[in-house]
């Protein structure tokens, strides 16, 4: 059975449908200390479990164009300024030596394929930018150097989690709640205070 997307996004969210909600539209994220419900982490499940990185290091350099051996990098030499945190999601790929500095300030990125076979599904794409949008150190953009066979990226400082094109809406905002709670802030980052 289909369901019109128009009622299955507010589902998904929880967001109810039966007049105006005077909250925002976005996707509470649970707070570390706050349990995934079974359902949440079944449909985490169906993307890769997260994975640490090696570190390569934290050096600020004044050169905007590094080159890292890890796609997306999760550490390494990055450029002083990091990213504002508005807007939260991008809709052209960001300048990686400034996400990484974000990373050190223990954000999240959430990196999505946006064309080519691996791509994410644009309903996946839609209902993640709601989850994000309003969310305390969590951004999102399109990456095209994402492996193959990945259209789904979550990165914090050298943490790596991973979904195939074939992740659900429910699974990917499952996955993000999940990652969230684990590592937005996480003791790896090497300045999680900083803004």
């Amino acid at each position: 059975m289909r369901f019109p997307l128009l009622l299955l996004v507010p589902a998904l969210l929880g967001i109810s449908c039966g007049g105006p909600d005077p909250a925002p539209a976005s996707t509470p994220v649970p707070a570390a200390s706050t349990p995934l419900s079974p359902s949440q982490s079944a449909a985490a499940a169906a993307c890769g479990a997260a994975a640490q990185q090696a570190d390569q290091g934290h050096l600020h350099v004044a050169d905007l164009n590094q080159t890292y051996t890890q796609h997306p990098a999760t550490s390494g030499p990055h450029y002083p300024v990091p990213l504002p945190p508005l807007p939260s999601v991008y809709t052209a790929p960001v300048p990686e030596a400034r996400a990484v500095h974000n990373l050190e300030h223990g954000y999240v990125w959430l990196y999505y394929q946006s064309a080519g076979a691996d791509a994410l599904s644009s309903p996946v794409i839609d209902v993640l930018r709601v989850a994000v949008t309003g969310q305390r150190k969590v951004l999102m953009a399109p990456y095209p150097q994402l492996p193959a066979g990945a259209a789904l990226d979550f990165a914090a400082w050298d943490e790596l989690a991973q979904c195939g094109r074939g992740v659900t809406a429910g699974e990917a905002v499952a996955k993000l709640a999940e990652f969230v709670a684990a590592y937005r802030e996480g003791s790896l980052a090497p300045e999680p205070g900083a803004a």
